[in-house]
């Protein structure tokens, strides 16, 4: 994320499908560095004060309700590039 508005935001497809979700991002030392409920792409490569976060990688979990109400969580990882 540099505002170039290109891969600026961290983007989850289909997010609008996702009821009551919460994202939380962890540093390579397992540190959470954001979290949030109801995620809607608007995220930006910053700590949950709004600090920038540096280059490097991350790793995210999803958590939200199925269809079906239950629980589910999905996880991934992810790079930050600074210009």
């Amino acid at each position: 994320p540099d505002g170039n508005g290109s891969n600026d935001n961290f983007i989850i497809f289909c997010i609008d499908e996702l009821v009551q979700n919460h994202l939380e991002v962890y540093n390579r030392w397992g540190q959470l560095v954001f979290e949030t409920d109801n995620y809607n792409n608007d995220w930006e490569g910053v700590t949950t004060n709004g600090d920038p976060l540096a280059p490097g990688p991350y790793y995210y979990i999803l958590e939200y309700n199925g269809p079906a109400g239950e629980r589910l969580q999905y996880r991934g990882s992810m790079t930050i590039i600074r210009d």
